[in-house]
């Protein structure tokens, strides 16, 4: 998949937060469970990861249907701190 296809599946994938995280359907109609997670590196600092339900390996369009969606809702909130999190997830 060029880099192209793959900005253009992550975005059309619809995105919904929900409890546990974020529901996101992709192009297809197939729907998956995106949760982020917190973790401390061996020197104490803190960093972010995302696990997807869906069966690709890695960092699928998913994931970063799910980081374009909440890039887009910091920015259009003025939250520069929250931008400055994003930055902090490892995908």
């Amino acid at each position: 998949m060029t880099d192209q296809q793959r900005q253009q599946k992550t975005e059309a994938c619809e995105v919904e937060e929900t409890r546990a995280g974020h529901r996101v359907t992709s192009p297809s109609g197939n729907t998956y469970e995106v949760r982020s997670h917190t973790k401390l590196d061996e020197l104490g600092s803190m960093y972010f990861t995302r696990s997807c339900s869906c069966p690709a390996r890695g960092t699928c369009v998913h994931m970063a249907a799910v980081d374009l969606y909440q890039r887009q809702q910091a920015a259009a909130a003025g939250d520069y701190d929250g931008l400055n999190v994003l930055d902090r997830f490892e995908i």
